[in-house]
């Protein structure tokens, strides 16, 4: 495959952030990185390697080089000579090559002179940079230039040396990252069922490219025992999930299976697959694997009824395959009649159940997840998600709701209990920590099939985000957490006297401490806010939110903060 280096889709991908599964270009902060410069070409994502450390981070280098590519800043040199060296970098001095160099074209070093200077600005060291400035400067007048501005130069090279980075290593690193950039803006599945199949081991890695291929609509069919793979496939522009994906099923057992379903067609029913495959690899744990992942629902029997009738699958395939190996069917002449299931009518788990079992098996919620049915609740208490915490001020405060997909516990040196929890809402997963004062107040209801509501502070550090509790408590019971203040947002030119007069007469059913903003609107030209009384206060509740939108339009915005 030839690639282009100057490929407008990839750019456009690149700058609107969605580098999910794009080498070295996933973190946070460098997708908000890449999405305030809009890298235009190839020489723009070398850069983007280079920037993104700390130095350059914290000089003001990378606000400085975004504001000159996009002129803002004026981009001006002090010599002519140094156009050639720094246009790239639009006047900034990003790498250590371009130190070299300009010490080459204006003061006359050679090339091991100025690898010297380089690693002399780099360690600092006064005695050695007081020799290499007098150097420099000496060699910049031979050349004709000015004092003064060869000085300015020096000392601009100086600061920036500390923070310079070798070029051609964020050549070779970018150049990986245009590549895979290119297969996921022309390939997007294709690209993601290698992610997905290279990540397959890594939970939280295939949840994030579950989110992204869901954000892209890029449709991921469940784990499938007729259509599976191996490894992740694609099937008419959808992602199949592999069957190595599923915990518990090794390749020896799906090789089995794969080997089965190419020789003699689907499987039919359990007793059927149990009857082909060899069971000394396809076990009994490897299929409660299968079944509880939902890769067997193509066999046309609920999940229950399935692991119900596992043992006597097992039994009826060994007793069938143990005949077959002695010719006892061949001496006979017939063979053992597949048995129809014991109970034919039996409930299938409920939803809370088949998602556990579900997240059991590949790690996640395949079908469904717990907070669906939360999804309007969240949206009024909620002001962040996981993926989004790292964009929040450091010790900001924050509140999100999920439920608990991992929980440690520890004991401190004093001897107190506190914990570290793995949060998990409908985006991905963020780290919470609870110290002993919280976790005292909340371990019992600390059960991982439970959706939660959570108050915290934002930590972050090295551009890792995670959620220092201050509160936590049952999403069900967080109207009764909450403190802050109702916002009903409401077009002024939709309401009149009566709906309001409606409002009035409905707020009192729902008593409570949170007092209520109302907010009339008249699109493009004003807004007025008016605070209620506070015998208008109430509890929040989804029925109480219903109860308004009923008596002051289905368009009421309504918030809480």
């Amino acid at each position: 495959l030839s690639i282009p280096m100057h490929d407008e889709k990839v750019f456009e991908l690149l700058s609107r952030g969605d580098t999910q599964g794009i080498f070295q270009l996933e973190s946070s902060g460098m997708r908000d990185l890449i999405m305030r410069l809009k890298p235009n070409h190839f020489e723009d994502i070398i850069a983007l390697v280079a920037l993104y450390r700390p130095g350059p981070l914290g000089s003001g280098m990378v606000d400085d080089f975004i504001n000159r590519k996009h002129g803002r800043t004026p981009i001006m040199y002090d010599l002519p000579e140094l156009e050639s060296i720094l246009k790239e970098t639009y006047g900034v001095i990003l790498y250590q090559e371009q130190v070299m160099q300009i010490a080459s074209k204006l003061a006359s070093y050679t090339l091991g002179d100025a690898d010297l200077l380089r690693r002399a600005m780099g360690k600092k060291i006064k005695e050695e940079m007081d020799q290499q400035e007098e150097k420099f400067l000496k060699g910049a007048s031979s050349n004709q230039h000015p004092s003064s501005k060869a000085k300015k130069i020096f000392d601009l090279m100086a600061k920036f040396a500390g923070y310079g980075f070798n070029k051609s290593h964020s050549a070779a690193y970018a150049l990986i990252s245009y590549q895979t950039a290119y297969l996921k803006a022309h390939y997007p599945v294709e690209f993601m069922a290698a992610c997905f199949s290279l990540d397959r081991n890594n939970t939280d890695r295939v949840v994030s490219h579950l989110h992204d291929c869901r954000s892209s609509g890029i449709e991921v069919l469940p784990p499938n025992i007729n259509q599976s793979l191996l490894d992740f496939s694609v099937i008419d522009q959808k992602i199949r999930f592999g069957l190595a994906g599923i915990k518990n099923v090794g390749e020896a057992a799906i090789s089995s299976i794969i080997e089965s379903r190419d020789t003699g067609g689907n499987f039919k029913n359990i007793y059927d697959l149990c009857e082909r495959v060899t069971l000394r690899q396809v076990n009994k744990k490897v299929i409660e694997s299968l079944i509880k992942s939902g890769a067997m629902d193509d066999l046309g029997e609920t999940r229950s009824q399935m692991m119900f009738d596992l043992e006597s699958a097992i039994e009826f395939g060994s007793k069938t395959q143990k005949d077959k190996s002695v010719g006892q069917d061949m001496l006979f002449g017939n063979t053992l009649s597949m048995p129809e299931s014991k109970n034919k009518n039996m409930d299938e788990w409920d939803e809370a159940t088949k998602l556990q079992f579900e997240k059991e098996s590949v790690g996640f919620y395949m079908s469904g997840h717990p907070l669906l049915k939360y999804q309007h609740f969240l949206s009024l208490y909620t002001n962040t998600q996981t993926t989004t915490a790292n964009t929040k001020k450091h010790q900001s405060i924050v509140r999100l709701g999920g439920t608990i997909a991992s929980l440690k516990e520890i004991t401190t040196k004093k001897g107190k209990r506190m914990a570290f929890i793995s949060f998990e809402d409908l985006l991905g997963q963020i780290e919470m920590v609870l110290f002993p004062q919280v976790f005292e107040k909340v371990k019992d209801i600390l059960t991982s099939d439970q959706a939660m509501f959570v108050v915290g502070k934002v930590d972050i550090v090295d551009d890792q985000a995670k959620i220092l509790v201050d509160e936590m408590c049952l999403l069900d019971n967080a109207p009764q957490h909450f403190n802050g203040h109702v916002h009903i947002q409401v077009d002024a030119s939709e309401v009149d006297t009566q709906k309001l007069e409606n409002l009035r007469n409905i707020l009192p059913s729902y008593k409570g401490t949170c007092p209520i903003f109302l907010h009339m609107t008249i699109p493009g030209k004003s807004k007025t806010i008016l605070p209620l009384d506070s015998t208008f206060n109430i509890e929040p509740s989804l029925e109480v939110f219903e109860k308004i939108k009923e008596q002051i339009g289905l368009r009421t915005k309504i918030y809480l903060q």
